[in-house]
């Protein structure tokens, strides 16, 4: 019941709807022309009949004769209804004219029956009115049910006003014919409103389909538009580059030394590639908006296919490819683009090259049969994979899992100018066997002519290559640098080689199998690359015994928090985000190899098997070699051989033996035994003469040089940093640093964090201080430990003012936006050391103090304050210095029971 009395009020409701009243409104102007029409033609044709059947006419009732004053007003009715419908109130009153029309009709017809006693009432006629009115004019259902009504008082108003007995049949009848009108009338307005629902919805999702559609394509052609003007507002920048640096390499503007002329043809060689990647958005920009044309001509397709094979060939060389070239047969005679189809015979190879591993084979071949021109290539790679072979040629598509990047770019070309030709690329491939890419292009019936001569920008990206890994120091830390990209290689080898000795791998495999062979301090890896990736590796390092402690650098180009978090997970050390500044490279490298070493390995795993994870196959050779070896140490002559012989083995054997177990040779084993042992002795308080004398050092000088390549300090130093030294911490915070980065994006906040720590980080550096940490807008640096620093606060403020200088100058110069700091110096006892579990460790500094410092850096919001230092520090502090204090009173500190008397530091740089 309440659902058919919803749908009631909603029939009722429906003509607020504009469009189906302005429907309505049509329709009832058809209706009122149609009963006008009918009533004239009904009115015409009874008149007609009753005088061709001989009745007699009068204008009022008489007995036998036939009243024309009820048809004549009907007649004028329906006259007066014809003329209303073509009127422009005719659609909102054609329902009040219908129903007057209908009304009058059946008033006229019942008022001439009571005129005429003894007579049967002609309920017939307003039956047959009222049926007319609904069916011709689209009443609403309570409109339809008031026509009703009306007819029923129709007949009973008028016989009840005669004093005539209204007749029971004819009762039931008309009362019958006025449901069945209410009812029709009613079901047709629903079936109506239903209908025209059903189209709106029609035509809604009709217009909404069209505005998607025309969105999208505006959609597309922004992106086209955006893409043309951003890679013609990148070529103008890159032009300007591009000239001089060959200039300089050609010459022409004056001569560099070797390294700087390595560094530029590095920055070329990244330019031309940048160059072409930019000509490819030209390209597919030109592609969607249809302004790319072709200039078709008659060309060799086997010569045209084999000068890009030569191109690529020294690249196929780097990576230990085999690139083979087949030609059989005449020459193919082929109606093309040269400029073109070196593009899609490029990408092609050049996808080959990138994905195929190193050692496997990419072979080219061009020929041609009865119907087309044919190049092949195909490889021995991965291959891709059944539910993405459908999809490789879409724009911007990438294969899922892949783990070499790209744009999604050059396969789309290649299928877009072999379509431009009129050809035709497929693609074969099973996963694991490799791909193949079948190119079909028109033969040509003309004369073939010479290719044009191009510009080959891979041969300027070989001459001027030197073998960077031999440029590398001689000294230094050993680094393993990994990257899929050569030009990433040479350019990380060379920044690292003035400090360091890189080593370089070209994938995650060769890596894997460089940190089996040899003794690294750190590496440096890309997080996309094909077979193990960066991630992978890293991984692989934390779960080995032997490597678990190795510091690793990841390199992204994808700066977002889920790469961040699988790199952390995996246990990386720190990131760096593709483009880098060296400088930056050369600090994080710099503190992971000083800081970790300086400490890290008196904490770090003992020999034994306990702690080294070892597989149960070596553990009980590596407790007696350990047991023997302890044993001995204290003689200068115990060495290799000797200790083969106690352990009944050839030197050989037992090189083997130790490789296998531990990673190490049986010298190197030897030494860092002596220098463990000699690190627990001066830990206990001995002597530095002692510690070398007692674990077989007759050199002291050598001892000396020994330990400090293992630990990274001098033997003194780290006896003085295991006794907890008193060292000053500062913590540094950026001001309003929350509102800072709520105004501006990832990549702004990222930029300006970048640019101020590099401006934060030499002063610290200058005074002789370690910066531990970068603490998301802050710093936290460390004076005095794990080395004894003297006068450690005195160093800690002038850092301070260094800094607060710094970030002034960059402010005032406008290499930094409005910047305001904060700085908190306490002084304590502090340990330095690795903490975590095995494989995980990071280097901390750990007491009091560190806590203290960061708590005091906090009150300067509240005391209005820049810096402010503790009592510990501020007592210590010479006359020129603490004349710039002055005394804040006693505070507690957030966290702890006790109370500090603080001073802020005036002028301390002063905030800009």
């Amino acid at each position: 019941m309440a659902g058919i009395l919803s749908r009631w009020m909603a029939l009722n409701r429906a003509e607020s709807d504009l469009e189906f009243r302005d429907l309505n409104r049509d329709l009832n102007i058809r209706g009122l022309r149609t009963t006008a029409l009918l009533g004239i033609l009904l009115v015409v044709t009874y008149v007609g009949v009753l005088y061709a059947s001989g009745r007699p006419f009068s204008w009022w009732s008489h007995e036998g004769s036939v009243a024309l004053w009820d048809k004549l007003l009907v007649f004028l009715l329906a006259g007066a209804a014809l003329v209303f419908s073509t009127t422009p109130a005719g659609g909102s009153g054609a329902r009040v004219v219908v129903a007057v029309l209908c009304i009058g009709a059946g008033l006229t017809s019942i008022l001439d029956d009571i005129s005429r006693p003894n007579t049967d009432f002609s309920t017939p006629w307003i039956a047959i009115a009222l049926f007319v009115a609904v069916g011709t004019v689209s009443f609403r259902p309570a409109q339809a049910a008031v026509l009703s009504v009306s007819a029923v008082l129709l007949y009973v108003v008028p016989v009840s006003w005669a004093g005539i007995a209204a007749d029971s049949g004819q009762m039931i009848f008309i009362m019958t014919m006025a449901s069945a009108a209410f009812a029709s009338s009613t079901l047709l307005y629903s079936a109506r409103l239903r209908l025209f629902e059903t189209a709106a919805e029609s035509r809604r999702i009709a217009r909404e389909r069209d505005r998607a559609a025309a969105a999208l394509d505006e959609l597309e052609q922004r992106k086209s538009r955006f893409f043309f003007g951003l890679a013609h507002d990148i070529r103008t920048p890159l032009s300007l580059m591009l000239g001089p640096v060959r200039d300089v390499l050609s010459g022409a503007a004056g001569t560099v030394d070797q390294q700087a002329a390595h560094h530029l043809a590095i920055a070329r060689d990244a330019g031309v590639r940048l160059n072409g990647l930019v000509a490819d958005m030209l390209d597919l920009s030109r592609v969607e908006v249809g302004e790319l044309g072709l200039e078709l001509d008659s060309y060799d397709l086997r010569a045209l296919t084999e000068s890009v094979v030569l191109e690529y060939q020294p690249a196929a060389e780097r990576k230990e490819l085999r690139l083979e070239f087949e030609a059989p047969g005449e020459p193919v005679a082929t109606e093309i683009d040269p400029a073109r189809i070196r593009q899609v015979v490029g990408n092609l190879i050049s996808n080959a090259v990138k994905f195929v591993p190193r050692g496997g084979l990419v072979r080219v071949r061009a020929a041609g049969d009865e119907h087309w021109g044919r190049v092949t290539v195909a490889d021995n790679g991965p291959g891709i994979p059944a539910d993405q072979q459908a999809r490789v040629f879409d724009r911007y598509h990438r294969v899922a899992g892949s783990e070499s990047g790209g744009t999604g770019i050059g396969l789309s070309l290649v299928a877009e100018f072999v379509a431009l030709h009129g050809g035709q690329v497929e693609l074969t491939s099973e996963p694991g066997f490799g791909c193949r890419f079948d190119v079909r292009l028109p033969l040509s019936d003309e004369p073939m002519r010479p290719l044009p001569s191009f510009d080959n920008p891979l041969s300027t990206q070989i001459s001027d290559r030197t073998d960077s890994s031999n440029q590398a120091g001689s000294t230094g830390p050993h680094v393993l640098i990994v990257d899929d990209n050569e030009h990433i290689l040479d350019y990380l080898t060379t920044v690292l080689s003035p400090t360091c000795r890189p080593i370089k791998a070209r994938d995650g495999a060769e890596a894997w199998k460089a940190l089996d062979e040899h003794e690294f301090d750190l590496v440096i890896t890309d997080v996309m690359m094909p077979e193990i990736d960066g991630i992978e590796l890293c991984r692989r390092v934390r779960n080995s015994g032997r490597l678990a402690g190795l510091p690793v650098v990841l390199l992204t180009a994808l700066d977002d928090e889920e790469s961040r978090l699988a790199g952390l997970a995996a246990g990386a050390d720190d990131f760096l985000t593709k483009p880098f500044s060296s400088r930056e490279l050369l600090y994080r490298v710099e503190n992971l190899i000083h800081i970790r070493n300086r400490i890290a390995q008196k904490t770090a795993v003992r020999l034994g098997t306990s702690e080294l994870q070892l597989e149960d196959r070596h553990a009980a050779f590596v407790e007696q070699l350990t047991s023997i070896a302890e044993e001995h140490l204290g003689n200068a002559a115990f060495g290799v051989e000797w200790l083969a012989d106690e352990m009944s083995l050839s030197p050989r054997q037992l090189q083997r033996r130790v490789k296998g177990a531990l990673g190490l040779t049986t010298s190197a084993f030897l030494r860092m035994l002596r220098l463990q042992t000699a690190a627990t002795l001066l830990e206990r308080q001995s002597s530095v003469a002692s510690a070398a004398s007692r674990v077989g050092f007759r050199d002291a000088d050598h001892f000396a040089k020994l330990f400090r390549q293992m630990y990274g300090v001098p033997p003194s130093a780290y006896a003085n940093a295991t006794a907890c030294p008193d060292a000053t911490i500062v913590f540094v915070d950026v001001r309003g640093f929350t509102t800072f980065a709520e105004e501006r994006t990832p990549d702004e906040v990222a930029d300006f964090l970048q640019g101020l720590f590099e401006l934060l980080t030499p002063p610290v550096r200058e005074q002789g201080g370690i910066v531990h940490q970068l603490l998301g807008d802050g710093l936290m640096a460390v004076f005095g430990a794990p080395e004894t620093l003297p006068n450690s606060g005195i160093s800690a403020i002038h850092a301070v003012d260094q800094m607060f200088a710094a970030v002034r100058r960059g402010v005032l110069e406008g290499h930094l936006p409005e910047t305001r700091l904060g700085a908190g110096v306490h002084g304590g006892p502090v340990r330095a050391g690795l903490l975590g579990p095995h494989g995980r460790q990071t280097f901390a500094f750990t007491g009091d103090a560190v806590n203290v410092a960061a708590r005091i850096e906090g009150l300067n919001r509240q005391l209005g304050t820049d810096v402010l230092l503790s009592e510990t520090v501020a007592s210590r502090l010479p006359a020129n210095l603490s004349a710039r204090l002055t005394d804040r009173g006693v505070f507690p500190i957030r966290g702890r029971r006790t109370t500090h008397r603080l001073f802020s530091l005036d002028s301390a740089g002063s905030n800009p």
